[in-house]
């Protein structure tokens, strides 16, 4: 994140406009507790374990799901990677990830971006998110 300690008026007057972002995505510090990974999008997740990202992903898909989860018992570690639907253009129905009627879901460290549906997790109350981010969903964030 960028900070600036000049008045803000002052950076209005200078011309300049000073905007925070986000640190390009860096590895994870261990992939050790990775069951297995996901290495392109549209994915199903069918095994319970964990499941990591190891690089940003993206996907044209306009309907459907770019990670489904299809199983119990399973976490998805994005590990601070961006998972990318805007190649689906403005008319895209589709989800970042779905779970529908699962338990046990963990879902964290994940930047998600430009699906209509962010994320669609329809779970029990064992769901936890940790450290997600949804960004320019055309409807719903979660």
């Amino acid at each position: 994140m960028i900070r600036a300690n000049l008045p803000l008026a002052g950076l209005f007057a200078a011309g300049l406009l000073l905007q925070a972002s986000s640190p390009p995505a860096t590895a994870a510090e261990s992939y050790d507790n990775c069951t297995a990974f996901i290495t392109s999008l549209p994915a199903v997740i069918n095994k319970q374990g964990t499941w990591c990202l190891n690089k940003d992903l993206g996907t044209a898909i306009s309907s459907g799901s770019a990670i489904d989860i299809q199983a119990n018992n399973v976490t998805l570690d994005c590990n601070n990677f961006k998972i990318g639907g805007a190649g689906g253009g403005d008319d895209t129905r589709a989800f970042g990830i779905n779970a529908v009627g699962r338990s046990n879901t963990t879902v964290r460290n994940c930047s998600v971006r430009g699906f209509f549906y962010g994320l669609n997790l329809d779970t029990d109350r064992t769901t936890l998110f940790q450290d997600v981010e949804v960004r320019q969903a055309l409807l719903y964030a979660l």
